[in-house]
């Protein structure tokens, strides 16, 4: 059990670039928005381009993510470049690499984000066999190394009556954050998914639950469903994604979504890094932004009736479900 005195505290991250660093994964996990074709890994050289030109636009945080970001050969030199850059890594892991590389990752003072999808059973029924315990196995790592800690909670159709549980286990793990979303819909994982209705009925069970942590709690664009203006971080020009071709892309989620179709690919992939500077790029995507607003604006009574802040950028975008 924890308190509020043994929780370590995160310093708000306002500049981030999330790094897909493969698209390799040790799980399957039935809610994955990304494609089967898990092969790729980003090249070295294009990380430390984009790494180093970050910097100088005030990305302080990288996010470490993929698939499964341990997976890269090069993780180890990764981390040391970071910490070289005197910016801050976030490792988003399913946590089976995590203590491969804990020396590494003590002295790299990195940020753990660990995912979890219900108690128990309901974790074990999405992420596979043997994942409950081995997530128990990594929040056990980070408090032991006092390594701050965030876990991301995905409210799916499965957990979504046992709200009040895992609030309990969450407020108590000694984590430093909470981030909770719900499934975007895929052709595999169509009967996970969360209606309007039912994310609506999600978000007042954990605002009911959470109201007396003293954890901070984040609802991430994928289960809120605001009538207004979406303002995701992907909306924002100090918030970035390079995923595993050596693109900047205009969102993490659909970076690598597994979709038959998006409508405006050009959009969504912004700038191939091994042709285009970091300072292109920005003006790229400032220019991205724009046109999904302009669209939010034009479209705005259409948006009101989406399921999630996500559906109005899958709807901008033309995402496609595969028909398998």
């Amino acid at each position: 059990m924890s308190n509020n005195n043994s929780v370590l505290k995160i310093e708000k991250i306002k500049d981030l670039l999330a790094v897909l660093l493969t698209n390799k994964c040790n799980l399957n996990c039935k809610h994955c928005m990304r494609r089967k074709d898990r092969k790729k890994i980003l090249d070295f050289n294009i990380f430390s381009k984009v790494i180093l030109k970050s910097k100088r636009f005030g990305v302080s945080h990288i996010a470490l993510t993929g698939g499964e970001p341990g997976l890269h050969p090069k993780f180890e030199n990764i981390l040391k470049l970071i910490r070289e850059n005197n910016q801050t890594p976030i490792i988003v892991t399913n946590g089976y690499t995590l203590r491969k590389y804990g020396q590494i990752i003590k002295q790299s003072r990195c940020i753990i984000a660990l995912s979890m999808e219900g108690i128990k059973k309901e974790n074990d029924y999405v992420r596979g066999p043997g994942s409950w315990e081995e997530l128990e196995k990594s929040i056990n790592f980070c408090r032991g190394n006092k390594l701050p800690f965030l876990i991301h909670f995905t409210v799916n159709k499965i957990n979504k009556d046992n709200i009040d549980d895992t609030a309990e286990f969450l407020t108590q793990s000694g984590a430093s954050k909470i981030d909770i979303g719900s499934c975007l819909p895929t052709y595999r994982n169509k009967y996970l998914v969360l209606n309007k209705n039912e994310r609506i009925d999600a978000v007042n069970k954990i605002k009911s639950s959470f109201r007396k942590s003293y954890i901070p709690v984040q609802l991430s664009s994928s289960i809120l469903n605001t009538n207004n203006f979406t303002y995701c971080s992907s909306l924002l020009l100090n918030n970035h994604v390079l995923d595993y071709n050596g693109s900047m892309c205009f969102c993490c989620d659909l970076a690598d979504f597994d979709v038959q179709l998006i409508k405006n690919r050009q959009l969504l992939t912004i700038s191939d890094m091994s042709k285009t500077s970091f300072e292109e790029y920005l003006i790229k995507k400032n220019k991205v932004i724009s046109k999904v607003l302009e669209y939010q604006i034009k479209n705005f009574d259409k948006m009101k009736n989406v399921s999630c802040n996500c559906s109005k950028c899958f709807i901008f975008f033309g995402a496609k479900l595969n028909k398998k």
